[in-house]
């Protein structure tokens, strides 16, 4: 089961307080809709398609059902069991290191990985190695390690922004990232 967002837990609060305050008429019932909708909310949502650890030190990428990890040397292993909680997913496995995964939507090459999860979305790049000529392919760049200068992108996640900022969520969009 996804998990439920704040706004999800909040309707769900709502309501049975609601239902709780008013025991003795028929106002209780109304309790019934935002605990409905708080319920339901875990359906409602979409989760991201990329996530990337505070520490720089993994990146997970959902593609449907499946969660395939990149990671360096030293990642947490409780974040990405709790990742795989988080997508309600199986056993991750691993990005491939030259290939097709996913249905074709993951393709890697020994420097770079193009992230094409779903048909209408934007696109996104992981990096390996050495920048390859398709930076310009994908909405958003992630790399595990210090990327700067390496690819030239719209928008740039790599380890020094995740030490920065925190834990990055990704959701590619048609238009946007």
């Amino acid at each position: 089961i996804p998990h439920m967002p704040g706004w999800g837990l909040a309707f769900v609060g709502l309501g049975l307080a609601w239902l709780g305050l008013w025991r003795t008429t028929r106002l209780r019932l109304i309790g019934l809709l935002p605990l409905a909708l708080g319920l339901a909310s875990p359906w409602l949502m979409r989760p991201p398609d990329l996530l990337m650890a505070a520490d720089g030190k993994l990146i997970g990428v959902r593609v449907g059902d499946i969660m395939l990890v990149e990671q360096a040397p030293g990642a947490s292993r409780f974040t990405r069991d709790a990742w795989r909680q988080f997508w309600a997913t199986d056993e991750p496995g691993r990005l491939p290191f030259e290939g097709a995964a996913a249905d074709g939507r993951v393709a890697c090459t020994e420097n770079s990985c193009l992230l094409r999860l779903r048909p209408e979305a934007a696109s996104a790049l992981l990096l390996r190695g050495q920048a390859p000529s398709n930076c310009q392919q994908a909405a958003v760049i992630l790399s595990l390690e210090a990327a700067r200068g390496r690819c030239r992108g719209p928008a740039l996640v790599d380890r020094v922004t995740a030490r920065m900022q925190g834990s990055v969520a990704i959701w590619l969009e048609p238009d946007s990232v």
